[in-house]
């Protein structure tokens, strides 16, 4: 689940959100900055308490009506319960939060609800798993699934190519770039993921791992240095420290090697 949601402008300017509380609008907001990648977040009303309104004196039962309005008088939210336990789906998710990545959700949806999927499978090699997502060409079918798909295709793509595996380096179990990338240099945008995939396809994900590690060490926090370095071992072979005729340093070399385009 990322942190980063979009909160957009019509949200203010809507009159269903205008006739709530102060106190529901912030529930909403709430709920839609704590949901998971398919708009889902649990809707037990004790639970939502402690994670949206923790400093508060408002009582369960406050947050259990206000569920109740705002689902009753606009359609903000979607509240269901499935195997005894209470759950909320925003019912605009895919209208106003633009992601290009969007994992399962560990809730299940609510009827006839149609999850949108596109994340990447490690194992046993690397995949882009989707389902339902807008633009894309899946032709092998995942089974029932989450949804009915409702004519659009589902399915996986391989995305592996032949220059993946570039070295015997492989990431660490329970590690991979994207992570490692937000430990060590910065936010990870929707833009600098597929930035990243795309040099894991080309580089291998032990490349970029070290590539992001080298990059912290020199503190140069920018996935831009991190694909100089990148460029370089490709030119000069993994982790080459030689510096070039020139004279030129390395530090210097990467980051001209940064700016350079392929």
């Amino acid at each position: 689940m990322t942190a980063k949601r979009m909160i957009h402008r019509q949200f203010f300017e809507s009159e269903a959100i205008a006739s709530l509380t102060i106190r529901q609008r912030l529930l909403v907001v709430g709920i839609i900055t704590m949901a998971d990648d398919q708009g889902r977040i649990k809707g037990h009303p004790g639970w939502l308490k402690a994670q949206i309104f923790p400093y508060d004196d408002i009582s369960i039962d406050e947050i259990n009506n206000d569920l109740e309005q705002i689902a009753t008088n606009n359609d903000t939210i979607i509240c269901y319960e499935a195997d005894d336990k209470r759950y909320i789906q925003l019912a605009h998710w895919w209208e106003y939060q633009n992601m290009q990545w969007a994992k399962e959700s560990n809730y299940p949806p609510p009827p006839e609800w149609n999850d949108r999927i596109r994340q990447m499978v490690y194992k046993p090699k690397r995949w882009v798993m989707t389902k339902n997502w807008p633009d894309t060409d899946d032709t092998l079918p995942l089974g029932n699934g989450l949804g009915n798909g409702a004519g659009v295709a589902s399915g996986i793509v391989n995305t592996t190519t032949n220059t993946t595996i570039k070295t015997g380096i492989k990431a660490e179990e329970g590690f991979n770039a994207f992570a490692i990338f937000e430990q060590n240099i910065g936010l990870l945008t929707p833009a600098l993921r597929d930035a990243i995939g795309l040099s894991i396809d080309e580089y291998g994900e032990g490349w970029c791992i070290e590539a992001i590690k080298k990059a912290a060490k020199m503190e140069k926090r920018s996935w831009a240095y991190c694909e100089g370095i990148l460029r370089g071992w490709k030119r000069d072979g993994f982790n080459a420290a030689r510096a070039p005729a020139n004279s030129e340093s390395q530090e210097a070399m990467f980051e001209r090697l940064a700016r350079e385009e392929d």
